[in-house]
């Protein structure tokens, strides 16, 4: 193991905690995962790609891990609050809020070269839905289930919202 390496079943453990994790498309996501799974966390892997979702699931499940497959709009009332229903069916509960979802597109973005009055408003808006809905959505939906529980029993959950933001 090298210093970079954390021995997860050590330094954490979340036995059956249930965790739902989105924006797991992109290396930091997929960390987040694996090391919730290696620490004997139940994830729940949301976004949009069932393609990569599913095989976050088969791989995590593989390495003896469990995990569940939630597919959804991040900016989707409804496919979330049905994700958040998925959850509950299959675990009764959640521990947890990892959310890493959002993004970019190109043509929002404002080169070196390019003229900021050129700058395409309606894809703009679409970054800006994504990254300000999609960090408010899921918050609300997953952690209103996350505070009902705390009010219940005495637990203590958490929301964890990452957001990357490089500026040149």
């Amino acid at each position: 193991m090298t210093a970079f390496e954390v021995d997860f079943k050590k330094e954490f453990l979340l036995n059956d905690e249930v965790i739902v994790v989105a924006g797991v498309t992109v290396i930091l996501g997929e960390s987040f995962v694996n090391g919730i799974a290696q620490a004997g966390g139940n994830v729940g892997i949301l976004g949009g790609n069932e393609k990569v979702a599913n095989k976050r699931v088969a791989d995590i499940k593989c390495n003896g891990g469990e995990a569940i497959a939630l597919i959804a709009d991040i900016t989707n009332e409804d496919q979330l609050l049905a994700a958040k229903e998925k959850v509950l069916v299959n675990y009764g509960k959640f521990d947890g809020l990892v959310n890493g979802a959002g993004g970019n597109i190109t043509e929002a973005v404002i080169l070196p070269n390019d003229d900021i009055f050129n700058l395409n408003f309606d894809v703009l808006k679409e970054v800006m839905n994504l990254n300000l809905y999609g960090s408010l959505l899921p918050t609300q939906i997953f952690g209103e289930a996350i505070k009902r529980r705390c009010e219940r029993k005495r637990f203590q959950g958490f929301l964890l919202q990452l957001k990357i933001y490089i500026i040149i």
